[in-house]
């Protein structure tokens, strides 16, 4: 087909002609673009332990659709087991064949490794490797003893909480709602992976409960035992109705769970278990392996999943002005073609699908996913957008001039300058989110000698990499660039609710001639919960034309949209937008008032809930039938 929704259907066969790759690594493609993986292995390999002491096995991608393809069929893998027996601790392939063989017993939920083969492997696992955590959520899932094994002493104080850890008060008659974050935590705000996400599941959890659709919302994310955590509980109430679990779990460098996603499934359900707790609905939202493990679980606790789906990686795979494919290397394509894989199998394995935006937004989604127009008769699928609490924050009150020239900050307003209108950022300190790009645009489009800029998000004190990354930058920007200075404030990640209030309390400072601006540096934003704070609060957006914000900013009459490709992108945008204040002003209150509109009458956290809650019944009502 020639149509742009014909070269959107493309099959995998015509992505993989487009990327480049040596013939040893198109076959290492064309095994994980395989529906039978198995057998493509043992046509090379066909005995057993000779395939599974392969170099295929090395990479991850092969390894994940090796697992898969043995969980279907619980014959297969029967002759694999004897490569088991003769392993020895020096073998350099057997720690590797004992974290398979693993987390293909936790997908099969038979302990195929058995102790005494684990205990000849004691001392042979890594200190906090994946490796360790794999055998630690092995154990705890079958139920074996953690005391032999001198490496899970590091786990000792996870493994008292979940112990220690009572029922949860749960009325299963009731109707009740378990939403995963496996990037970023409702509690951990602005810091590290929490971002929008995190702070639009913290809202909808309180609005869904306040309004009695739901009796009751868990929010499970992890904390990385890679670096140490090690104080934080494993349960806590954000509100009476609203708890949050964190679950100890390695994520290292695995950030897609391509080899960990089994052991998740496990210590997830070890957590559920001691908790006693099995809420009516599970709800992931993200296109990769921990959420195919929670589809899983679900349907082994026969509980429907609901998945929030995007249009990705599949918009990144086709050029949207030539409509062909575009080239990838190896280890793009590698990426690409298992994430197609993923939405197709949770595609076919969740109760109901849910799209983010309206209308365009729908459309966008059908082109990728064929698929959604031919599930299952009346399976449930819905465009729902997301929103924001719009009376955040109430009788709070903050000084907002001490706030923004505080010494206590990197940097600092100087006090001459509290009178300039502000372009303030809010979000994690990520390349995503192109913070490093805005502040050499501030700087490059001279809007620092009307403005001055404000960015809040990060952990300062205990910085991850990508924010470390940043603010090395940023201290090295500043000193070349001292004209910033006094006119540029770092604020790092703080709650929700004070953001809301610093926002709401710059729009109330006298003396700014011009409009604040708030600038979403992402190059993509599938939706934006930040910018909408942000246009309730009064202040006029400026957002990527890439992803969902063109659903509710209608560009010059409730806001911005520019590209945010790169420093020059944004650099145009910032001048574009300055310019037309200074050609218009008598259109910026306009501006204003109908950006304030377009959320409250259309992305009110009370509103959007209902909508959330109602097809959470739905599905419930179809699993039933």
């Amino acid at each position: 087909m020639k149509t742009w929704e014909g070269r959107i259907q493309m099959n995998t066969q015509e992505f993989l002609t487009q990327v480049s790759a040596t013939p040893e690594e198109r076959e290492v493609l064309e095994i994980i673009a395989s529906s039978r993986p198995l057998k493509k292995l043992q046509g090379r390999y066909p005995k057993p332990l000779d395939l599974l002491r392969s170099p295929y096995l090395d990479n991850p991608y092969v390894f994940n659709a090796l697992l898969q393809d043995f969980s279907r069929d619980h014959y297969s893998f029967r002759p694999y087991i004897k490569a088991l027996k003769g392993l020895y601790p020096k073998d350099p392939k057997g720690l590797s064949l004992l974290s398979f063989m693993m987390a293909l017993s936790i997908e099969m939920e038979e302990p195929l490794v058995q102790e005494k083969v684990l205990y000849l492997f004691r001392h042979s696992f890594p200190e906090n490797s994946p490796e360790s955590f794999g055998l630690y959520s092995y154990l705890l899932y079958f139920s074996f003893s953690l005391e032999a094994y001198p490496v899970l002493e590091k786990y000792r104080p996870y493994t008292t909480r979940i112990r220690e850890a009572v029922p949860l008060e749960h009325f299963p008659e009731q109707f009740s709602l378990l939403q995963f974050l496996f990037q970023g935590n409702p509690l951990q705000i602005g810091k590290g992976d929490s971002g929008g996400l995190s702070t639009f599941l913290l809202q909808l959890g309180k609005a869904l409960t306040r309004s009695m659709e739901i009796s009751e919302v868990y929010t499970l994310s992890l904390i990385d035992v890679s670096k140490d955590h090690s104080s934080f509980p494993l349960v806590q109430k954000i509100e009476d109705e609203h708890i949050a679990i964190t679950l100890p779990f390695h994520v290292g460098e695995d950030r897609g769970f391509i080899k960990s996603h089994s052991f998740l499934k496990a210590m997830v359900s070890v957590v559920l278990n001691k908790l006693q707790l099995n809420p009516n609905i599970y709800h992931v939202r993200y296109l990769n392996d921990a959420s195919l493990s929670m589809a899983k679980l679900g349907k082994e606790r026969k509980r429907p999943v609901v998945l929030t789906l995007t249009p990705d990686p599949h918009r990144s795979m086709i050029h949207e002005k030539t409509h062909r494919v575009v080239p990838h290397n190896y280890e793009e394509g590698m990426e690409k073609i298992h994430k197609v894989q993923v939405g197709k199998k949770m595609l076919a394995s969740t109760g109901g699908v849910l799209g983010i935006g309206g209308t365009k937004a729908k459309k966008r989604l059908l082109q990728y996913f064929p698929e959604l127009e031919t599930m299952a008769k009346n399976k449930p699928f819905q465009m729902i957008s997301e929103g924001i609490d719009i009376h955040l924050p109430s009788k709070e009150s903050i000084n907002i001039e001490k706030v923004l020239t505080s010494k206590y900050h990197r940097y600092a307003i100087d006090p001459k300058n509290l009178g300039k209108p502000y372009i303030v950022n809010v979000g994690r300190l990520h390349p995503l989110k192109g913070q490093q790009k805005l502040l050499e645009a501030f700087y490059r489009s001279g809007a620092y000698e009307k403005y001055n800029l404000l960015i809040i998000g990060g952990n300062v004190q205990r910085p991850n990499e990508g924010e470390r990354n940043f603010l090395n930058f940023e201290k090295d920007f500043l000193k070349s660039h001292r004209e910033l200075q006094g006119s540029y404030v770092h604020i790092p990640g703080v709650p929700n609710r004070m953001v809301r209030l610093i926002e709401r309390k710059i729009n109330k400072l006298e003396n700014a001639e011009l409009p604040h601006i708030y600038f979403c540096s992402s190059e993509k934003e599938e939706f934006g919960i930040a910018i909408l704070e942000a246009m309730v609060e009064g202040f006029i957006a400026v957002g990527p034309k890439a992803g969902g914000v063109s659903t509710y900013i209608q560009h010059g009459k409730n806001g911005f949209l520019g590209e945010m490709g790169n420093v020059w992108d944004m650099e145009k945008s910032l001048r574009e937008t300055m310019d037309f204040f200074a050609a218009h002003p008598k259109k910026i209150q306009g501006l204003k008032e109908n950006s304030i509109k377009t959320i409250q009458e259309d992305y009110s956290m009370e509103a959007i809930s209902l909508k959330f809650a109602k097809f959470y019944r739905e599905v419930l009502n179809y699993d039933k039938c």
